[in-house]
């Protein structure tokens, strides 16, 4: 047996006992590899007996048969762990397999008295660091083919820190609104198509069939908000800024997909719930700096950063119709409003590029803690959640509102922050929860900003949500004051126009209208019109005195009282015609002429002839030949009918017929 411990040092003189007979069979394999590290100086005094074809260095791996004779003189020096695998005999017969790779780290004190007989192939390159203690334990498999390069550090993976949440926007001045109740329409470039009219008694424009653009007459604006309503049932509108030679900024409505445009080609998109067709839409365009914001109906669908934000331009509106029908195409806008910075200056301020800026060797900036609540969250966090409501920017009158927002993976709790300031230094509540609704405990009324973050079971929040604000207001609006028609005066005709003081804080603004006083008094049903406008025109009124008050509501949903009745004697003008179908009755019965094919029948009652706005829908099957009504105010209406095939196609509509609900004696 080989011993374990080999020695570490080789003896400097050489047994004397040594084997007499050299093998005489050379190993016939020599290493195809030299050591890489073999001594630059060979031996001056060559061997005279040794093999002919011997390494000079020792294999780390002992031959599996071993000499029987061992030298009879051990060193002195022994280690304490010997080889277990040593030989205790002179070799008689070389081993023919030799190891194909040397050992790399061969003893440096080699003996002093060499054999006289040298190998005749020698290796040629010796190696030039040798170790100086012999390994103990040598390897018994050597890998033939070592890789040359090994990697010294293990990649490590970096976690990408989620995107920087988009700033809020500035606060911005109003530059410029238009009502559209004057019919002055200098401040615009009307395209081809475009023209003021009224609906409903309010003034508009109204674009026919036509794609045309209407522009405002302004300079060009780089950071601007635009604002407007539209009203189509065939199109939609196409509302643009930073019109100019490079592009343009373009919002548009298409089946409930909002999409943004820039420069003609699609940049961001979301999609919200289908808007029907007929109704008053509110579509506002934010562009500040390189953020491009749009909201429909007061909340946000898109805010996205720009990396090569368009240079000024001006802002333009302009229709897009999806009728295939090539005529009758109608488009309404209302109630433009343009915010820009609060404050402007005549001459551009010249800016240095910041790898133009030299830093001042005098100067030390300022190193500022980042406050606890900005903190960033930590790499694996859940994602950020997106609120719902309430919408930002929005007011409401309940002081305990409660805060929605999305579920987001991974997130077992959430973090709610509300604050007074966007940068959340005062906050006044804060809670975790694992829900996805938060009652907010009792709020005085105020601004106020919340947001919201996911964490997850490991107790690691992601990034907070983007920070939106709300207001609480629970102070009604003033009461309105009437101004005509003036009480207890007379007007001629089947219409009149109501007006009242206008406030600049009111949101809406409902008439109730009828011939008994006080107006709600029912039956008969009162009128009850509502707008934003401080005015109205009301038409189908009966030759009867009517009694009218009216109330404002503000964008909190806080209600004023009514204001005090005022009256109103309406009479007939020469040009008014004789009423063909008068009902006592506020529920009256209309009936039509039988349809063979019909297997379904709809009916419709306005207060226009050209139904603009349908008071009730009615549907009976295809043996019904009448329909009660619901119950209906006093004035002049008009109702319609069509049927339906039995494949599901319906026919066309009936001429509009007069009738007059007329509850009251005259």
């Amino acid at each position: 047996d080989t011993p374990t411990d080999a020695p570490t040092d080789a003896p400097t003189d050489a047994p004397t006992d040594a084997p007499t007979d050299a093998p005489t069979d050379a190993p016939t394999d020599a290493p195809t590899d030299a050591p890489t590290d073999a001594p630059t100086d060979a031996p001056t005094d060559a061997p005279t007996d040794t093999p002919t074809d011997a390494p000079t260095d020792t294999p780390t791996d002992a031959p599996t048969d071993t000499p029987t004779d061992a030298p009879t003189d051990a060193p002195t020096d022994a280690p304490t762990d010997a080889p277990t695998d040593a030989p205790t005999d002179a070799p008689t017969d070389v081993p023919t397999d030799v190891p194909t790779d040397a050992p790399t780290d061969a003893p440096t004190d080699v003996p002093t008295d060499a054999p006289t007989d040298a190998p005749t192939d020698a290796p040629t390159d010796a190696p030039t660091d040798a170790p100086t203690d012999v390994p103990t334990d040598a390897p018994t498999d050597t890998p033939t083919d070592a890789p040359t390069d090994v990697p010294t550090e293990e990649p490590t993976e970096t976690a990408t820190p989620p995107p920087a949440p988009l700033p809020d926007e500035p606060e911005l001045a109003l530059l410029f609104a238009d009502t559209f109740e004057s019919g002055d329409v200098s401040a615009w470039t009307l395209g081809a198509g475009w023209s003021p009219a009224e609906i409903d008694s309010n003034g508009v424009l109204v674009v026919t069939d036509s794609s045309e653009p209407l522009s405002l007459n302004q300079d060009a604006l780089s950071d601007v908000v635009v604002e407007g309503r539209f009203q189509s049932t065939s199109g939609t509108l196409e509302l643009s800024a930073r019109n100019s030679n490079a592009g343009r900024y373009t919002v548009t409505i298409v089946d409930g997909l909002i999409t943004l445009f820039r420069a003609g080609s699609a940049y961001d998109d979301a999609k919200i719930a289908p808007l029907p067709a007929g109704e008053w839409v509110t579509v506002r365009l934010s562009v500040i700096n390189d953020i491009i914001r749009v909201a429909i109906n007061g909340n946000e669908v898109i805010a996205v950063r720009d990396d090569a934000p368009l240079p000024p331009g001006t802002l333009t509106f302009a229709a897009a119709f999806s009728s295939s029908d090539t005529t009758g195409n109608t488009l309404a806008l209302d109630d433009v409003l343009v915010w820009g910075p609060a404050t402007t200056d005549e001459t551009p301020v010249e800016v240095t590029p910041p790898d133009e800026i030299e830093p001042t060797p005098t100067e030390t900036p300022e190193v500022t803690a980042t406050p606890e609540s900005e903190t960033v969250a930590q790499a694996g966090g859940p994602a950020r959640p997106d609120l719902v409501s309430p919408a930002n920017k929005s007011a409401t009158n309940d002081n305990t509102p409660d805060l929605t927002w999305n579920a987001v993976p991974d997130a077992v709790e959430y973090d709610i922050e509300i604050a007074t300031d966007k940068k959340f230094n005062t906050i006044v509540q804060s809670t975790s929860q694992a829900g996805t609704t938060y009652t907010a405990t009792t709020l005085a009324d105020g601004e106020y900003f919340w947001r919201v973050r996911g964490k997850d079971s490991g107790g690691i929040p992601g990034a907070w949500s983007k920070a939106w604000r709300f207001t609480i207001d629970t102070t009604p609006p003033a009461v309105p004051v009437p101004i005509s028609p003036a009480h207890g005066g007379q007007m001629e005709g089947r219409k009149a126009q109501f007006r009242w003081e206008k406030d600049k804080d009111v949101a809406l603004y409902e008439l109730q209208l009828n011939t008994v006083d006080p107006p709600d008094t029912s039956p008969p049903i009162p009128i009850l019109i509502s707008g934003r406008k401080n005015k109205v025109t009301v038409e189908g009124l009966l030759s009867r005195t009517y009694h009218w008050r009216v109330r404002a509501i503000d964008a909190a949903g806080n209600v004023s009282a009514w204001s005090g009745t005022w009256s109103v004697d309406i009479v007939n003008s020469s040009k008014d015609t004789v009423i063909a179908h008068r009902f006592t009755t506020t529920t009256p019965t209309v009936s039509w002429g039988e349809v063979s094919w019909a297997t379904e029948y709809e009916v419709q009652v306005s207060e226009s002839r050209k139904f603009k706005n349908v008071e009730q829908s009615h549907s009976v099957p295809g043996g019904t030949l009448s329909v009660m009504l619901d119950p209906l105010s006093n004035r002049f209406w008009y109702w319609r009918v069509r049927a339906r095939q039995a494949d599901g196609t319906w026919g066309k509509w009936s001429s509009p017929a007069q009738f007059a609900v007329d509850f009251t004696a005259p």
